[in-house]
């Protein structure tokens, strides 16, 4: 964990980073701790805390990456305000490629994940019985987030793909060059 938190401390740029990914995690994180929360009688505080201290964490890598706005909504919203998220520098070629691959790449996740979504939820509806329509929400949305934490790691496999980045594994999972090429 330690050595994490220092390469997000020291990273200066963007390359090889999906942003989208992060917010993504914040959102999965954020749906199983209301899981966990809706089904409290089998789970421990421990576990309550350590998912909290998760979403935090991944709230921080946002912060790293990209300043986090508050700005007025436009005129014809009907919400007073929105969120942005703005570019911390100029970016450099690199990270204007990692952005753009990165739109490419949610964009067709998007295109398997929503329909998937819909079909899980039909299924969902007709076959599992719920508490309520909250308790039917947050099961159907943690059944979602289980299946589709593979999908999530698609776009940062194909930004690294397109800029032919290979990173080095860190060496608690050493063990895995045995099974990947090297670069």
């Amino acid at each position: 964990m330690a050595g994490l938190q220092s390469h997000w401390r020291n990273k200066k740029d963007n390359v090889g980073i999906s942003v989208r990914t992060i917010l993504a995690n914040v959102f999965m994180q954020t749906v199983i701790l209301l899981y966990l929360v809706d089904n409290r009688e089998g789970t421990s505080w421990m576990i309550l805390f350590g998912q909290g201290m998760g979403i935090v964490l991944e709230a921080w890598k946002i912060t790293k990456t990209v300043d986090v706005r508050v700005r007025p909504a436009p005129a014809n919203s009907w919400l007073p305000y929105h969120i942005t998220f703005e570019d911390k520098h100029k970016l450099s070629d690199t990270e204007k490629k990692t952005k753009e691959y990165d739109e490419i790449a949610f964009r067709y996740l998007y295109l398997v994940a929503i329909p998937l979504l819909g079909a899980y939820t039909v299924y969902s509806l007709v076959y599992d019985t719920h508490k309520s329509w909250y308790s039917f929400v947050i099961t159907t949305l943690v059944g979602s987030v289980y299946a589709y934490g593979f999908l999530m790691m698609v776009p940062s496999l194909y930004i690294n793909y397109r800029l032919q980045v290979c990173f080095v594994i860190h060496t608690s999972a050493s063990w895995l060059l045995l099974a990947v090429p090297r670069c």
